[in-house]
């Protein structure tokens, strides 16, 4: 099940759609759970996809597409079928997922002369932060890492690597050269490509790019050269650590933002709607299990400390 929202100037529209294919019982597990077969459920999701990018076209309008709960059910088709999910506890489908975000700094007034040099740099930043839609903030976060360095896509790797692994939030090369020689290429071209990125492709690392070009912005020593040479600028004190625990400086505050996606990571929920099942289709009720966040105290001088939050009745 996918929602569209559809919005053009003044006119607005929720439309829940449902995506359906016929499928022979998978087997059940030791639990008596159904499987939800993955490449099946990926054409569903493409399907809804499709019809909601051909609504976006038709009617010239903005799209968001989530997921309702719940997001996937088994419907019996016949006597048989009716007996086998009868036999079934539900389905297999695990918990929601929790994308946290807590990128936060202390910066105010008197830290815009910080900016004097690098103004170039707070306008790509203000364009990134101006647009709703992941890919295009993906895009501007890649001119913004140009600009600064001077240098181009594949130039740039390692300065800018040799710059962020001196932050607290652990970058690696491979995981530059992934923002660079993978999706960059697909978020800017799709001439003879097979693949182009969309969203869904960016909406993970994009954290984590977040962060690392406000420490660019904020932090790099000399603007538009390839120095990775940093300054003591504006303290990034939370923030996204490359196996996705959350980083906090000891004694200091932030906010903690997480983004409710379906237990399959394709699209985040919307807990606002509520969808009546009909009678005979087989669905996981009951508590909406989110997944833990862990949350990495940093200390000056001593090794990090962990708190585990695990998120466990969340809304049904």
């Amino acid at each position: 099940m996918g929602m569209l929202a559809r919005q053009d100037g003044e006119q607005s529209a929720l439309l829940v759609l449902v995506a359906e294919v016929p499928v022979e019982p998978p087997p059940l597990s030791d639990e008596h759970l159904l499987p939800v077969p993955t490449e099946l459920r990926r054409t569903l999701e493409s399907a809804l996809e499709d019809v909601a990018n051909a609504l976006a076209v038709f009617f010239m309008a903005r799209r968001s597409i989530s997921s309702v709960m719940p997001c996937v059910a088994f419907v019996p088709y016949d006597e048989e079928a009716r007996r086998f999910t009868s036999d079934a506890a539900g389905i297999d489908i695990g918990g929601g997922i929790a994308v946290p975000e807590a990128l936060s700094f202390d910066a105010g007034a008197d830290d815009f002369p910080l900016l004097d040099d690098r103004r170039d740099g707070a306008a790509l930043l203000a364009e990134a932060l101006a647009t709703a839609h992941a890919v295009s903030q993906f895009r501007e976060y890649m001119r913004l890492f140009e600009r600064a360095f001077a240098l181009g896509p594949h130039d740039l790797i390692r300065p800018l690597t040799d710059f962020l692994s001196q932050s607290s939030f652990s970058y690696s090369e491979a995981e530059v050269q992934r923002w660079f020689n993978k999706l960059r290429h697909e978020a800017v071209h799709a001439d003879r490509r097979p693949t182009y990125a969309l969203e869904a492709d960016v909406r993970y690392p994009l954290r984590r790019v977040r962060q690392a070009a406000f420490d660019v912005v904020f932090n790099k020593m000399v603007w538009r050269n390839r120095s990775s040479t940093r300054r003591d600028g504006v303290d990034l004190h939370s923030g996204i650590a490359d196996d996705h625990t959350l980083v906090i400086r000891q004694h200091s505050s932030g906010a903690i933002r997480s983004q409710l996606f379906d237990p399959f990571g394709s699209y985040p929920v919307n807990l606002h709607v509520n969808t009546p099942i009909p009678d005979g289709w087989l669905v996981t009720t009951g508590p909406y299990n989110m997944s833990s966040i862990t949350l990495k105290v940093q200390p000056e001088t001593a090794p990090a400390a962990e708190l585990r939050i695990d998120e466990e009745d969340g809304p049904s």
